[in-house]
């Protein structure tokens, strides 16, 4: 609550500064509402943008954002172009409206519209975290047992080292899991200082007890963290983040852990991308049922960050769709963060018409790995 308050106190000097900070922390929009008043004063939005530098817009065009106080664009200062991606298709056509080469998100006077939501995100993000945390760490056990597919990703990650040149220098893992990329850093990097970390300390503990360490030559640390906010300043010659970045609520986090690369050091992430369950989303778009898998980052988001990246596409067979969406629960991957719903007969039909199709249920992942090398 104290970074609240200081918030408060800044914002009603500042409020630009807050909003500015506020995205790149969140890299949500800083207004976001889902209806205004009949009599929205379009004149109050007019003035925003002109301090955004936009000068002239017909009203006629202001008229047609009723129900939505975000516009958004190629070049928004809020919103990145995957989040304008994903806002399309979150968003109903007529609650959205895009200016061509411009964006905007009504940063400067409708200051309290904007701290609510600033507010609001704080409290929800908080909350989300540990929901996260407690739905992977309710059985380690079952979910190392179920997860061949994340041992499978695990060595694909790692094979990516295998031409790489690492400095002399501490190695930080981002999420840990049950351990699966830990083994291999510590039967690799035995001789070096490793810092073990996950978000959960239940699949912290299961790590640190089933680890083999007949290759460890120095002390291993484990720590519960979140990988978005690194509390130390230490530089790190490594940091493998495998199967973590989907659940980031910022794309700026990636940034934050280049900048606690050595210079030279590595940054390897993997994450399933937007394009992957397309048989999933095909069902759901035939059946007009809600798509209600977690939105996933874009194939590309890498590219800004400068990696070398690749994509991998795996199909894996179950024996119904009941089989699969147990196998999600069973991973923590089941965890819903959009808010939308299949009532008990809407899954039941998705189900049957699902596993009408073949004598078994097969369904495809996009993997991204990336490596991020420090150049300065």
């Amino acid at each position: 609550m104290q970074i609240l308050d200081r918030m408060i106190k800044q914002f009603q000097i500042q409020p630009e500064v807050v909003l500015a900070n506020f995205h790149v922390k969140s890299c949500q929009p800083a207004v976001f509402k889902a209806s205004v008043s009949s009599e929205f004063n379009h004149s109050l939005l007019l003035e925003d943008l002109q301090q955004l530098g936009i000068s002239t817009i017909e009203p006629s065009r202001l008229a047609k954002i009723p129900n939505i106080l975000v516009l958004a664009g190629d070049s928004d200062r809020i919103i990145s172009p995957i989040q304008l991606q994903q806002l399309q298709e979150k968003l109903p056509s007529s609650k959205y409206y895009a200016i061509e080469n411009a964006g905007h998100a009504l940063p400067f006077t409708h200051r309290q519209e904007c701290w609510t939501v600033i507010q609001r995100y704080l409290l929800q993000s908080t909350l989300m975290k540990a929901k996260i945390a407690n739905e992977f760490g309710r059985s380690p056990a079952t979910y190392h047992q179920q997860a061949a597919l994340q041992k499978l990703y695990a060595d694909r990650l790692f094979s990516l080292l295998d031409d790489q040149s690492i400095p002399a220098g501490k190695i930080l893992e981002i999420g840990c899991g049950t351990g699966f990329l830990t083994q291999k850093l510590v039967d690799r990097f035995g001789d070096r200082s490793l810092l073990i970390t996950d978000l959960s300390s239940k699949m912290l503990t299961f790590c640190q007890q089933n680890l083999d360490r007949t290759q460890l030559k120095v002390p291993i640390e484990f720590q519960q963290l979140d990988g978005e906010f690194l509390d130390s300043q230490e530089r790190y010659a490594l940091i493998m983040a495998g199967f973590v970045v989907q659940w980031f609520q910022s794309i700026a986090s990636i940034q934050r852990l280049i900048d606690r690369l050595k210079l030279g050091g590595l940054l390897l992430i993997s994450y399933p991308s937007y394009e992957s369950f397309p048989e999933w989303r095909a069902i759901c778009q035939e059946l007009n049922l809600p798509f209600t898998v977690n939105l996933l980052p874009d194939a590309d988001l890498l590219k800004q960050f400068g990696a070398v990246y690749q994509t991998e596409t795996i199909a894996t067979s179950f024996p119904s769709a009941a089989d699969f969406f147990r196998s999600m629960k069973a991973i923590g991957a089941g965890f819903n963060t959009t808010g939308k719903q299949l009532t008990r007969s809407q899954m039941k039909r998705l189900i049957q018409v699902w596993d009408a199709r073949s004598s078994d249920v097969t369904v495809s992942h996009q993997i991204v790995y990336g490596v991020i090398e420090r150049s300065q």
